[in-house]
Protein backbone atom coordinates (compact mmCIF):
# COMPACT_ATOMS: atom_id res chain seq x y z
CA UNK A 1 0.00 0.00 0.00
CA UNK A 2 2.61 2.53 0.55
CA UNK A 3 4.14 1.45 -2.50
CA UNK A 4 1.38 2.77 -4.18
CA UNK A 5 0.78 5.95 -2.02
CA UNK A 6 4.50 6.91 -3.00
CA UNK A 7 3.97 6.67 -6.66
CA UNK A 8 0.84 7.82 -6.40
CA UNK A 9 2.77 10.76 -4.88
CA UNK A 10 5.48 10.54 -7.20
CA UNK A 11 3.14 11.06 -10.51
CA UNK A 12 1.04 14.29 -9.36
CA UNK A 13 4.63 15.68 -8.38
CA UNK A 14 5.49 14.76 -12.07
CA UNK A 15 2.79 16.05 -13.45
CA UNK A 16 2.42 19.67 -11.87
CA UNK A 17 6.04 19.99 -12.39
CA UNK A 18 6.12 19.56 -16.46
CA UNK A 19 2.21 21.13 -16.31
CA UNK A 20 4.14 24.29 -14.96
CA UNK A 21 6.08 25.86 -17.91
CA UNK A 22 4.88 29.47 -18.33
CA UNK A 23 6.41 29.69 -21.55
CA UNK A 24 8.12 28.33 -24.40
CA UNK A 25 11.24 28.62 -25.74
CA UNK A 26 12.10 28.16 -29.67
CA UNK A 27 16.09 26.69 -30.28
CA UNK A 28 15.54 25.77 -33.70
CA UNK A 29 15.11 28.31 -36.52
CA UNK A 30 12.83 26.22 -38.81
CA UNK A 31 10.69 25.35 -35.71
CA UNK A 32 10.67 29.15 -35.13
CA UNK A 33 9.49 29.84 -38.71
CA UNK A 34 7.00 26.84 -38.97
CA UNK A 35 5.81 28.92 -35.54
CA UNK A 36 5.43 32.18 -36.89
CA UNK A 37 3.95 30.92 -40.58
CA UNK A 38 0.49 29.61 -38.36
CA UNK A 39 -2.76 32.28 -38.96
CA UNK A 40 -3.56 34.04 -36.16
CA UNK A 41 -0.64 34.63 -34.56
CA UNK A 42 0.67 37.52 -32.61
CA UNK A 43 3.69 38.73 -33.53
CA UNK A 44 5.37 41.88 -31.68
CA UNK A 45 9.29 42.93 -31.73
CA UNK A 46 10.33 44.51 -28.79
CA UNK A 47 14.01 46.41 -29.63
CA UNK A 48 14.57 49.77 -30.15
CA UNK A 49 12.39 51.69 -32.61
CA UNK A 50 16.36 52.24 -34.70
CA UNK A 51 16.61 48.36 -34.43
CA UNK A 52 13.44 48.02 -36.14
CA UNK A 53 13.97 50.25 -38.68
CA UNK A 54 17.05 48.88 -40.23
CA UNK A 55 15.70 45.04 -40.11
CA UNK A 56 13.14 43.01 -38.38
CA UNK A 57 11.03 39.64 -39.05
CA UNK A 58 8.56 40.13 -41.58
CA UNK A 59 4.86 39.93 -40.10
CA UNK A 60 6.41 41.20 -36.89
CA UNK A 61 4.70 44.49 -35.66
CA UNK A 62 7.25 46.55 -33.39
CA UNK A 63 6.48 47.86 -30.07
CA UNK A 64 7.79 50.77 -28.32
CA UNK A 65 10.52 49.14 -26.10
CA UNK A 66 10.39 51.88 -23.94
CA UNK A 67 7.90 50.95 -22.55
CA UNK A 68 7.86 49.03 -19.27
CA UNK A 69 6.83 45.17 -19.07
CA UNK A 70 3.92 45.61 -17.01
CA UNK A 71 2.77 48.42 -19.66
CA UNK A 72 3.37 45.69 -22.60
CA UNK A 73 1.35 42.66 -20.96
CA UNK A 74 -1.52 45.67 -19.76
CA UNK A 75 -1.79 46.77 -23.40
CA UNK A 76 -1.90 43.16 -24.65
CA UNK A 77 -4.48 42.14 -22.38
CA UNK A 78 -6.97 44.99 -23.21
CA UNK A 79 -6.21 44.37 -27.42
CA UNK A 80 -6.28 41.12 -26.66
CA UNK A 81 -8.34 39.51 -24.10
CA UNK A 82 -8.10 35.81 -25.80
CA UNK A 83 -6.18 33.89 -23.45
CA UNK A 84 -5.74 31.14 -25.79
CA UNK A 85 -4.31 33.33 -28.59
CA UNK A 86 -0.41 32.54 -29.47
CA UNK A 87 1.77 35.43 -28.59
CA UNK A 88 5.49 35.28 -30.05
CA UNK A 89 7.78 38.28 -28.65
CA UNK A 90 11.57 38.50 -29.83
CA UNK A 91 13.41 40.98 -28.61
CA UNK A 92 17.44 41.39 -27.67
CA UNK A 93 17.04 41.39 -23.74
CA UNK A 94 15.43 39.28 -21.42
CA UNK A 95 12.17 42.10 -20.79
CA UNK A 96 10.41 39.20 -23.07
CA UNK A 97 10.44 36.84 -20.12
CA UNK A 98 9.44 39.71 -17.73
CA UNK A 99 5.76 40.04 -20.29
CA UNK A 100 5.56 36.70 -19.98
CA UNK A 101 5.50 36.11 -16.65
CA UNK A 102 2.80 38.98 -16.00
CA UNK A 103 0.99 37.31 -19.24
CA UNK A 104 1.14 33.85 -17.66
CA UNK A 105 -0.02 34.66 -13.58
CA UNK A 106 -3.11 36.31 -15.60
CA UNK A 107 -4.03 32.72 -18.08
CA UNK A 108 -2.30 33.51 -20.78
CA UNK A 109 -0.18 30.32 -22.15
CA UNK A 110 0.80 29.66 -25.53
CA UNK A 111 4.03 32.17 -25.23
CA UNK A 112 6.62 31.59 -27.32
CA UNK A 113 10.07 33.27 -27.93
CA UNK A 114 12.77 32.87 -30.26
CA UNK A 115 15.89 31.84 -27.51
CA UNK A 116 19.13 33.92 -28.48
CA UNK A 117 16.93 36.73 -29.76
CA UNK A 118 16.62 38.73 -33.44
CA UNK A 119 20.48 38.64 -33.69
CA UNK A 120 20.40 35.18 -33.08
CA UNK A 121 17.66 34.09 -35.74
CA UNK A 122 18.83 36.70 -38.79
CA UNK A 123 22.41 35.36 -38.31
CA UNK A 124 21.32 31.21 -38.79
CA UNK A 125 18.25 31.79 -41.01
CA UNK A 126 18.84 30.91 -44.87
CA UNK A 127 18.52 34.02 -47.08
CA UNK A 128 16.83 36.12 -44.48
CA UNK A 129 15.36 39.38 -45.71
CA UNK A 130 14.53 41.53 -43.31
CA UNK A 131 11.74 43.94 -43.41
CA UNK A 132 13.05 47.54 -43.27
CA UNK A 133 11.36 50.66 -42.05
CA UNK A 134 8.96 50.61 -38.65
CA UNK A 135 6.29 48.21 -39.05
CA UNK A 136 4.39 49.90 -35.88
CA UNK A 137 0.83 49.49 -35.90
CA UNK A 138 1.17 49.03 -32.39
CA UNK A 139 0.19 52.97 -32.22
CA UNK A 140 -2.57 52.48 -33.91
CA UNK A 141 -4.62 51.19 -30.22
Amino acid sequence: MKKIISLLVLFVFILVGCGNEKYKSVKCVEDFDELIGEAGVLKYDIRSEEECEKGHIPSFICMDSLKTAEKFAEDIMLVYPNQSKKIIIISSDDKVLEIYDILANNGYHNLYYFEGGYERYASEKIDFIPEEGCNCEWENY
